[in-house]
């Protein structure tokens, strides 16, 4: 990218022109310490090409007869180039009124403004006060041609101009008449051969001044082919990246985006820019993404982050690198975003977690509850010979059933304890999911019907064997269907379905309510161990955790998604999906 013609000192000399060539870097080196490239950002690569001399290089020998020189204009009228060293930096129009204030220059003006200025080549009359050593009014000819330069953000160009005095010219023509009128008798033949002459001249001066303009003109051209291409690179590279590559303004304004996030956001091609990030974040998270800005440009410095974002009703994990950066034509400062989508990488971390806590607490619990069972059964055992000694209906009696019922809950816990710390011990084995699915819902249709709950089942057909214990399999079921009948609180309704996954060879077990939902703050904690919401005396907080840690024994995975009534209204509630993978029948040999 190119960007405007500028002096190098404009304190100094305004004289000494320079044009900044900018192309962005990113790590593509390998080394032994890091063998893959990152292909990253990582800064500009800025070259300061110094007009003055590039154009004192080429400019001079560009002639027009004995005295005629060419001079060099911008797209705004500055002198890049030109034989009165005063002149370079400056304004044309100004300059020649400051050179000769006495001077009218209606017409080079108007041929500047019409012509030159609006891009155009041609050819003209003007009268100028001065011509090289020469000061004194006098008619000058002059042709021009425009060159145009490829910019970062619009096309600008160079108009390069050829004068001579007329009278040069004129001149050689009085000469030649001059020497007609001495030399009559050969009037005829010094006409043909003046003319001949002139033409032959004329015809060089021409064709060496297009050859000159044109091999000018060939190179400024390549040039901006080059500058094209490099601007091309650069949104190609943008553009394929699969990261978020976006700038914004202090305001949280959208200045930029490339096609990937325009897809996260689901946004039309260009319609992100101009756009605030409070239409497309919730305030929270906008706030936030705000305050990050703020600091990056108060303090010039880069921020990485990892933040969560919830667009069009889903949550993404991203991770955030912003950079501050500073466009010459704005004092605002502006700041560069790349953030990549890590999302599956957090989902792969709480899965890990969880397991952690999986294999931790399997071995905890087997410990703990074998310690609590044997003095529990002691007590329980104590407990009933003494209620075969009371009667009936005594207050002792009642204290004693107090104690048994309390007792028997504890029993209940230590034994989905034992149940859990069991699952390492079962052998694998595959079972008909339908028929689990069958099995569990006519032992749990009484208590649905009691409860008000209606309860559907869509099974897909053909359904393959998956891996996994019938009876664990019913457990993990009979978990999942109790809470949501517990979260539908006495109407609604819960639906069982099974389905085949056929790109990666798992079955597919959703089951679904339509009741309140759980809040987001809740959906990291809902398979720990102990973590309920139910009121004390209502559950335990194992059912999950004991129906994760079975799921993962037979390789598959449980995931829960669960919107609220604030969140979804008309559309809450709560879907468990376990994936286990099917049975693979080995085939006949050939």
């Amino acid at each position: 990218m190119a960007t405007g013609v500028r002096p190098r000192d404009p304190g100094k000399d305004r004289r000494h022109l320079v044009i900044d060539l900018i192309i962005p870097t990113y790590e593509d080196a390998t080394d032994g310490r890091h063998p893959h490239a990152s292909h990253r950002f990582s800064g500009y690569l800025r070259a300061t090409l110094n007009v003055s001399e590039l154009l004192k290089q080429i400019v001079p020998p560009i002639r027009s007869g004995k005295t005629g020189y060419a001079w060099v204009l911008d797209s705004s009228s500055i002198f890049l180039h030109h034989p009165e060293t005063s002149f370079i930096g400056e304004n044309a129009f100004e300059i020649r009124n400051q050179r000769n204030p006495n001077l009218s220059f209606l017409q080079i003006n108007q041929i500047q403004r019409e012509e030159m200025l609006q891009g155009k080549e041609g050819t003209g009359v003007y009268t100028s006060g001065w011509h090289r050593e020469l000061v004194e009014p006098m008619e000058k000819l002059i042709a021009y041609a425009p060159v145009k330069i490829q910019g970062p953000f619009a096309d600008s160009f160079w108009s390069v101009a050829v004068v001579a005095p007329v009278h040069e010219i004129e001149g050689a023509i009085s000469s030649v008449y001059g020497r007609q009128v001495l030399l009559q008798s050969v009037m005829v033949l010094i006409i043909l051969l003046g003319a001949i002459v002139v033409l032959l001249y004329e015809l060089r001066w021409s064709t060496v001044l297009e050859a000159e303009v044109a091999a000018k003109t060939e190179d400024i051209r390549r040039y901006a082919q080059d500058l094209e291409r490099s601007e091309a690179k650069y949104r190609s590279l943008v553009e394929s990246a699969e990261d978020l590559i976006f700038t914004l303004d202090g305001d949280g304004v959208i200045r930029s985006a490339n096609q990937y996030m325009a897809g996260v956001f689901r946004a039309g091609d260009g319609a992100l820019v101009g756009q605030s990030l409070y239409r497309y974040l919730p305030r929270e998270q906008a706030d936030e993404q705000l305050r990050l800005i703020h600091e990056v440009v108060e303090d010039g410095k880069r921020q990485r982050t990892e933040s969560l974002f919830q667009i069009q009703g889903e949550d993404f994990w991203f991770n955030l690198h912003y950079i501050p950066i500073r466009e010459q034509d704005r004092e605002e400062p502006v700041v560069l975003g790349i953030a990549r989508d890590i999302t599956d990488r957090k989902s792969l971390e709480r899965q890990l977690i969880n397991a952690e806590k999986l294999a931790s607490l399997g071995t905890l619990a087997a410990g703990v509850a074998h310690e609590i069972n044997n003095p529990l059964g002691i007590m329980l055992g104590f407990c009933e010979l003494l209620l075969e000694k009371m009667e009936p209906g005594t207050m002792e009696y009642n204290d004693l059933k107090t104690i048994e019922r309390h007792g028997l809950h504890c029993k209940s816990i230590v034994d989905e304890l034992l149940s859990f710390a069991r699952i390492t011990d079962e052998t694998e084995e595959y079972c008909d999911v339908n028929a689990t699915v069958n099995a569990i819902v006519s032992v749990i249709q009484h208590t649905a019907n009691m409860n008000n709950i209606a309860m559907k089942v869509n099974l897909a057909a053909d359904l393959p064997r998956a891996r996994g214990d019938s009876r664990g399999l019913q457990q993990v079921l009979f978990n999942l269907v109790n809470n949501a009948i517990h979260a539908l609180k006495g109407s609604g309704t819960v639906t069982i379905t099974t389905q085949l996954g056929k790109q990666d060879g798992h079955v597919k077990i959703v089951v679904q309510d339509d009741g309140c939902g759980i809040p987001r703050e809740f959906m990291d904690k809902i398979f720990d161990p102990f973590f309920t919401t139910k009121k004390v005396g209502d559950g335990t907080g194992l059912g999950l955790f004991v129906s994760y840690g079975m799921v993962a024994k037979y390789g598959g995975t449980i995931l829960c998604d669960s919107r609220t009534v604030e969140e979804s209204p008309g559309n809450a509630g709560t879907a468990f999906t376990i994936r286990l993978p099917i049975e693979v029948t080995p085939q006949d040999p050939a």
